[in-house]
């Protein structure tokens, strides 16, 4: 009976010596000597040596001077990974679409509404923004019309509870204005407590066209004199909200019919998040539509035609087949992309 007890202990250690110490062990050696790069999570640095992230895990670039990654569904959480359930006539992907493709969009070269001036064609974005112009109190429609865009503006930013200076400007205006609450809970008897600021988006925009027609509240960034940097919102137009926010709007204007026609093709994955939310690699034909956009934010006043040139040859430098090329069409990790333009064409 003993020795049949002392057999099984044995074999019970040998075989947790093998499988829970020996093996990992091994795999970590191996690893390490093969896979360095790959087992620490693919870690990225910058020309600084500072950790930035992992080419692994697509990440957020705000500013047009960043290529950006395809929309997340995480909101580039990693802990959080998913995909998007959003069906095809749903509100909010309507919504989140029109918003990637407005500042983006271009018209295709050679059509009308792009002219004759190959150079320096005409764009959407400024259509859009005459066409906005054009009728003063535009903002009053979008906030009437959009149940997703006017609410989802006044909680840009939102995080822990707390609002971004969208959502604070209006909770600042609505102190200065409590007929506007008083209206909300009128119409709203049985909502509890005091309105949000999204809840009061429409009466915002109403008083901010009579205000400042034909304007848009939109985010500065400006220099305070002990050199600090403030972002707040002012009236403005030329911006890249205008373009997303009103992109619907101004397509689905039957005056604007011929110029929608013109667009150009959208790669599929500016506007659509990948299964996991997180995928760190765009398309090529993703980062060359978004070359404009970059190389304005990067060209010195004398040569844009050259770096433009120049930071086409480095996306396609940095571009490789999926697979060998057996699969997909080329891709390119935005993050690298990114670290490699800020150290060849820094912002001036």
């Amino acid at each position: 009976m003993f020795s049949h007890l002392r057999a099984n202990l044995v074999l019970a250690g040998v075989t947790l010596s093998i499988c829970s110490v020996g093996y990992p062990i091994a795999l970590l050696l191996v690893g390490n000597a093969l896979f360095h790069d790959s087992v620490r999570g693919s870690l990225v640095a910058d020309a600084n040596q500072r950790l930035v992230g992992s080419r692994l895990i697509a990440q957020e670039f705000k500013g047009d001077e960043w290529f950006q990654a395809r929309p997340s569904a995480a909101g580039f959480n990693a802990a959080a990974s998913s995909g998007s359930n959003l069906g095809a006539n749903n509100p909010k992907l309507r919504d989140r679409v029109a918003q990637q493709i407005g500042p983006s969009v271009s018209y295709r070269a050679g059509s009308a509404s792009a002219g004759l001036d190959k150079a320096h064609p005409k764009t959407p974005q400024a259509d859009i923004g005459t066409w906005f112009q054009a009728q003063p109190d535009r903002v009053v429609q979008w906030a009437a019309e959009s149940s997703v865009a006017a609410p989802n503006w006044a909680k840009t930013d939102f995080a822990e509870d707390k609002y971004g200076l969208q959502g604070q400007a209006i909770a600042q205006w609505a102190i200065s204005h409590p007929d506007a609450i008083a209206e909300w809970k009128k119409e709203n008897p049985d909502a509890p407590g005091e309105p949000k600021p999204e809840d009061l988006v429409k009466a915002y925009f109403a008083d901010f066209a009579k205000a400042y027609p034909g304007k848009f509240p939109i985010v500065v960034e400006t220099k305070k004199p002990e050199g600090t940097m403030e972002k707040k919102i002012e009236p403005g137009v030329a911006d890249s909200a205008v373009y997303a926010n009103f992109f619907d709007l101004w397509a689905s204007d039957p005056a604007n019919t011929d110029k929608v026609a013109d667009l150009d093709r959208i790669a599929v994955d500016a506007v659509t998040t990948s299964g996991s939310g997180l995928d760190p690699h765009i398309t090529v034909a993703n980062a060359m539509a978004q070359l404009d956009r970059v190389a304005a934010k990067r060209s010195p006043s004398t040569e844009p035609a050259q770096r433009k040139a120049d930071i086409a040859a480095l996306i396609k430098a940095k571009s490789f087949a999926p697979l060998l090329g057996l699969a997909g069409e080329p891709i390119i990790n935005v993050l690298e992309l990114n670290l490699a333009l800020e150290v060849q064409f820094p912002r001036s």
